[in-house]
């Protein structure tokens, strides 16, 4: 193996770690907000069966949730 050919295959290497690298980096940005998005809606879900409860004259243990 020549030393310009693992040059090169050193190369590819740093380029395919660095593709990689941004691609984890764009799945965490959006894991991030997927997970923000989900905690809005399980907040919106109990006070949605809090207010249920509440119309329905009953207590409801569900503010504590939402």
């Amino acid at each position: 193996m020549t030393e310009e050919l693992k040059l090169n295959l050193r190369q590819c290497a740093c380029r395919r770690a660095h593709l990689a690298g941004a691609e984890a980096a764009r799945l965490e940005a959006e894991a991030k907000q997927a997970m923000k998005r989900a905690a809005e809606a399980r907040c919106l879900y109990f006070r949605e069966l809090a207010a249920a409860d509440r119309l329905g004259g009953h207590p409801t243990p569900f503010d504590a949730l939402g």
